[in-house]
């Protein structure tokens, strides 16, 4: 309920040591480019794990070329998180993405996911994210608008 009236919802601590251990393990093996399965074709700025100070990396299906992070992302209890979320019981994984910020003022402003993807036949999308370190207001924690997801974006 809560979710469906203001758009976002922060979960409590869930994961455990093992699964957040083997998905740190998987981002070092993927910036190493040690990886399980090369597509055939990566997004610019993907095929390198070259990050300048003032950069932030955005990687894309980074789930298809790691195991490690294939493993996480299938992690059950997040599809279960997502469908009491979303309401549905069948879900799809359209994309995932590894961002890497470096320290400093964001080079990503406001925005909504949903303009990202404007080729998802459905606006009915839900966004996981899961920080790899301790975040809050001070260091960069994501932030969200209150019941932006009520706004009409025509």
């Amino acid at each position: 309920a809560w979710f469906a009236e203001h758009g976002w919802w922060v979960s409590p601590n869930f994961l455990t040591d093992g699964e957040l251990d083997g998905l740190a393990y998987g981002v070092d093996r993927f910036y190493a480019r040690d990886l399980d399965v090369r597509l055939p074709a990566v997004p610019p700025g993907d095929s390198d794990g070259y990050q300048p100070a003032s950069q932030t990396l955005q990687n894309d299906y980074v789930s298809l070329q790691v195991d490690e992070i294939k493993t996480f992302v299938l992690t059950p209890a997040l599809g279960m998180i997502a469908s009491a979320l979303s309401g549905h019981n069948s879900l799809r994984l359209f994309h995932d993405q590894l961002i890497s910020k470096a320290p400093g003022p964001a080079l990503v402003g406001w925005h909504t996911d949903r303009s990202y993807w404007l080729t998802c036949s459905s606006p009915d999308m839900l966004t996981i994210w899961v920080p790899l370190q301790d975040v809050d207001l001070n260091n960069g924690s994501l932030q969200v608008v209150d019941r932006s997801h009520l706004i009409d974006l025509g």
